[in-house]
Parts: C-alpha cells; structure tokens; sequence
C-alpha cells in the first residue's frame, strides 16, 4: 500500500480525495490520542504525592526535634552553670573579681569626681 504513493514507486498513483480525508481524520485521531495520553494523569501521581507529603513530614518532624533538642539542651546548660555557680561561689571573691578592672572603675570614679568638682567652682 505504501509503494502505490510513494512517488519513486512504479506503481505511483496519487491518493484520491476519500484516501485523503481518511489519512486527515487518521492524523487527527492520533494526535488526539497522543495529547490525552501526555495530558491524562500519571497512574502513579497519587503515590508521588503521598511519598512527597510523608517527606515534607518527616523534615518537619526533624526540623521539630531539633528546635526541641536546642532548647532542651539550652536549659539543661543553664541549669548546670546555675548549680555549678551556687556550689562554687564565694562572696570574698567576687568583691576582688579583678583587680584591673576594679582599677578601671576606681579611675573612672575619680575623674567623674572631678568633674563635678570643677563644675562647682
């Protein structure tokens, strides 16, 4: 069938008009089907959803523990300090914490001392 419209064919008769309609409406039929087969829904999509939904889950989840797991570990720490502090404070100490920077202040003091002096004169 093929050989009879190929041109080089020794048989070439050119197609007649109801040949011609039937090869229109074959083309159109294939290419309605080939449009509703790329347009229909995959088989498979409600899966990819579910599995990208459990996914988007689960790194919450993640994302939620690890927010807890900071704050947990905050807390802990905090509470740590608090007891080592209380075991290990001792107000003679604290009075001498450092004695450059209980110089600084002392400066400080003075010059601010001074300044008020001035001021009243």
């Amino acid at each position: 069938m093929i050989e009879k419209y190929h041109p080089k064919s020794d048989t070439y008769q050119p197609m007649t008009e109801k040949e011609n309609k039937e090869l229109e409406e074959f083309k159109e039929s294939m290419e309605k089907q080939f449009a509703e087969t790329h347009t229909r829904p995959s088989p498979y999509e409600y899966e990819e959803l579910h599995n990208q939904r459990e996914r988007e889950q689960k790194l919450k989840n993640i994302d939620k523990s690890i927010e807890f797991s900071a704050n947990f570990l905050k807390k802990k720490v905090a509470k740590c300090v608090l007891v080592f502090w209380r075991e290990c404070y001792d107000p003679a100490e604290s009075l001498n914490f450092d004695r450059d920077m209980q110089k600084f202040l002392d400066q400080k003091k003075s010059a601010h001392m001074l300044s008020i002096a001035s001021k009243q004169d």
